[in-house]
Order: C-alpha cells, then structure tokens, then sequence
C-alpha cells in the first residue's frame, strides 16, 4: 500500500514537471514565432523607405487623390514617390474606377490606373470607399502585379474601417466592413501594407478629435494581423489626439502614422511638429500633405531644430 501511494505520487509530479515544461515551450515557441513575424512586418514596413532609398518617411513624397488622366498623367510624370487614389464602382457597369463618393464616374478605370502606375517607379496607394469594390479590385492589382516580371513597388491598401468623428450631410459616415477588408486583403496581398483609418467627414470641426474607445478598438480588431499597419489619420486631428497617436505606435515597432489632410482643412502646423518630435525613429510617420502644407511644415520643422 505504502508502494503504491509513492508510486502514485512519484507518477504525479513526473506529469506536473512535464505539463509545466510543455507550457514552457509552446511559450517560447511562441515568443520565436512572434518575434519572427515581427521582424519581417518590420522589414515589410521599411521596404518602402528602401525602394526610394531614404531613410525618413518624410522624405516619401505623395499625390493625393490620382482619380483622373490628367491626375495621373502629372503625377507620373512629377517627382512623387507614391501615388494615392480612391477605388469606387462604376455607376453603370459596377467595374472598378477611380473616383471618391459621390462622385460615381471616372475617365480613369482601375485597371488603367494600374498599368500606368505600374509602368513607373512609383508606388501604389489604394483607397477602397465600399466593401463591394475590395474584391474585383483586388483580383485585378493581382492580375496585374502577375504580369509582370520586374519588382513590385510599395503597395498600400486603405480603407476607413471604423467610425470616428465624422457627420456629413454629403458623404456617408459608414466605414468599410472591417472583417471583410482585413480577411480580403492578408488574403490576396499577405505582405501589403494595411493602412486603416476612421471616418472623418468632408468639413471636420476644430474640436473633432481620436478618442480612446476609437483607438482601442482599432487595438481589438488588428490584434491578429501580422502584416506592417499604418494608421491614417487627419492632420487637423493630431493635435487633441497626440497622447493616442503615440499610443498607437507604441502597440508594435511595425506600425506607422500617415498624416493627411483634405484639400480645405487648414491644419495646425505646431501639433504636427511636436508629433514629429516626440517621435524618435523617423521611420514612422509619413505625411500625405498638399505641397502648400508641407512646405509650411517643413519650414517649422527647420525653425524648432
């Protein structure tokens, strides 16, 4: 009896010492795993800084808003680095084309769009207004990337997909389904760059601001993506927001800020520096800005150093 009482203990903690070594490895092995995929959506994010060959992300110049020929044909044949434009469906056959609601046509189809951009030393940016255009638009930038042989330049997908300070009368404040362009795009393009945001308006007020349950749910619904994120975010905002911004880039060393502005707002110039400044590794922030405002920008930029 005795026996078999210290059998069954020497048998119990032989299973405890091996239970507790297997937490102890599947934990390391998912610290090695992590670390890995860290790493490359690291080396994900500083692709786009090595494709242009700089080291600061603000050196990466952009056109915003490339929904026309004539857009497009400036941009290509300017000095910008990466070309932005917003993807809707056609009004009447429901193809992709570039153009940001309401406006529902376009002389420039996506796939047009496309072969240009991809012709060029420039990288792509693009900005998905409905759940319903992710797919076939997606489908063709694949297409198309097949196609050819020579490297691929950066490529960005964005999409505002929750709520944030937005009321307007002209546009919907609707995001763009979150599950649907997270599932479609680490499906077609498990390397992009993701770049979410929220909604915004067209006439944003100077007190419209992040606030933290905005911030915390982005958090929530990225917790599983393991490709490099930007998030987008309105210049005009960045100043009643600087604590959650800074938040934001604190969730991992592979996520960004890009700062971009509408064609009217008039942003405060300070709070994009002191931003700036607060930051150590200029890697991190890109500024999507009319060549007004950065001009403006730089100049404070160079005022404060």
């Amino acid at each position: 009896m005795r026996f078999e009482v210290k059998l069954v203990g020497l048998t119990f903690s032989f299973l405890m010492i091996w239970y507790i070594w297997s937490l102890l490895m599947v934990s390391s092995d998912k610290s090695v795993g992590d670390k890995g995929m860290e790493e490359r959506a690291r080396d994900s994010r500083n692709r786009i800084l090595e494709f242009f060959n700089v080291t600061d992300a603000l050196e990466v110049t952009w056109a915003h808003a490339v929904n026309s020929q004539e857009k497009l044909q400036e941009a290509l044949t300017g000095e910008v680095m990466m070309i932005e434009a917003d993807v809707s469906l056609g009004e009447d056959d429901k193809t992709p084309i570039m153009a940001h609601p309401p406006i529902t046509y376009s002389d420039l189809p996506l796939t047009e769009f496309l072969k240009a951009v991809l012709s060029s030393h420039k990288g792509i940016k693009l900005d998905f207004k409905t759940a319903a255009v992710l797919e076939p638009s997606l489908k063709i930038l694949k297409g198309e990337l097949k196609s050819r042989e020579h490297t691929s330049p950066p490529i960005w997908l964005n999409a505002d997909i929750l709520l944030g300070p937005c009321e307007s009368v002209l546009v919907s404040c609707d995001p763009v389904d979150a599950h649907i362009f997270l599932s479609l795009c680490t499906k077609f393009f498990p390397s992009a760059t993701l770049s979410v945001g929220w909604t915004t308006g067209i006439f944003p007020s100077n007190d419209d601001y992040y606030d933290w349950p905005m911030v915390h749910s982005m958090r929530d619904l990225l917790a599983n993506v393991t490709q490099p994120i930007t998030f987008a975010v309105r210049a005009k905002m960045v100043g009643k927001s600087m604590e959650q911004m800074l938040w934001l880039l604190r969730l991992s060393d592979t996520h960004t800020l890009t700062i971009w502005s509408g064609i009217l707002d008039i942003p405060e110039i300070k709070d994009l520096v002191t931003l700036h400044n607060k930051v150590g590794d200029k890697g991190r922030i890109f500024y999507d800005l009319s060549p007004y405002q950065l001009a403006k920008f730089l100049k404070e930029l160079k005022l404060q150093a």
